[in-house]
């Protein structure tokens, strides 16, 4: 099987259509097309079904899937064990979701010592982008969101994001020591965590009481900027923010009108982890780098 028929079986596998799979892979859609056609010819099944308004992958489709994603995630460790015993510098593809400045560059300057020569290659992505991406070698190593990982993942915590609420500043929440889920109830939340990133715990465990608590809650993903903050001023939202003053989130979303408050100790803290393929931690490969953020990262930094 090729690499390149793979891959882009891969990527129409996660993005279920030709165009955004195509532009993912910087190609056009009749390559891509050509693709998997030819691996399904070469497999003599149909991987995905195909129709004017859908693509679903079927049963033989999702079966091939960790097979090309060790295949790739395979050939990418060898590429990179090559080079290093050639001497010559190594590539590392790191995701990173959002995180503030200070704390991504104390990340990247603790893999740049690892192995000096090496070129880090930072990409902005959502966490569950980040799961697929190292199971399929697209990215070395990733730092994002845990939740549960899938058993080929190795992960090292970074960090423990304490959070708060961001709700309209008025003298009553102003005056709040701790937000109560009861403190929600004429309020509606913004799920500004669901595709964005945003370390939302809060859908989960202790936070799913607030969601009940509240009126109902709203997707963020298409608000326009700095509409979350507006929808917020004008009394009748909230939203789970990070309580860190660095949060990039923090910037777009506190502002005149909104009041950041404090949730209670027992509130679970969403940890951000340092994620890589188990089977890469040969020295040749990734061992050097996982190794350095072990010892910079002992216990995970608390905010």
């Amino acid at each position: 099987m090729e690499v390149e028929r793979l891959a882009a079986f891969l990527a129409l596998s996660e993005e279920l259509n030709f165009r955004r799979a195509a532009e993912r892979l910087h190609v056009a859609t009749s390559p891509l097309s050509r693709y998997i056609r030819d691996l399904e010819a070469e497999l003599g099944v149909r991987l995905f079904d195909r129709g004017t308004r859908h693509v679903r992958l079927t049963g033989a489709g999702a079966a091939l899937i960790p097979h090309a994603q060790e295949i790739l995630a395979s050939m990418s460790a060898a590429t990179r064990a090559v080079r290093s015993a050639s001497g010559e510098p190594v590539a590392l593809a790191l995701g990173v979701r959002v995180l503030s400045p200070a704390f991504q560059r104390e990340i990247e300057q603790v893999l740049a010592t690892a192995r000096p020569a090496s070129r880090i290659h930072a990409v902005p992505l959502e966490s569950s982008v980040q799961v697929r991406q190292i199971l399929s070698g697209e990215l070395d190593i990733g730092i994002l969101l845990v939740d549960a990982l899938p058993a080929a993942l190795g992960s090292r915590p970074l960090m423990r994001e304490t959070m708060g609420i961001a709700m309209p500043d008025t003298p009553a929440n102003r005056a709040l020591p701790l937000v109560r889920p009861r403190h929600l109830a004429q309020l509606r939340m913004i799920a500004i965590g669901s595709s964005q990133d945003v370390p939302t715990v809060a859908v989960r465990s202790i936070g799913g009481d607030y969601h009940r608590e509240s009126l109902g809650s709203v997707p963020g993903l298409d608000i326009i900027p700095g509409g979350i903050r507006s929808m917020i001023a004008s009394g009748g939202y909230c939203a789970f923010v990070s309580a860190d003053p660095a949060s990039p989130w923090n910037a777009a979303i506190l502002g005149e009108g909104v009041v950041l408050r404090p949730l209670p100790a027992s509130f679970p803290k969403p940890v951000t982890a340092a994620v890589w393929r188990r089977s890469r931690t040969a020295p040749d490969d990734m061992g050097e780098f996982i190794g350095a953020l072990r010892r910079a990262f002992p216990a995970p930094v608390e905010l």
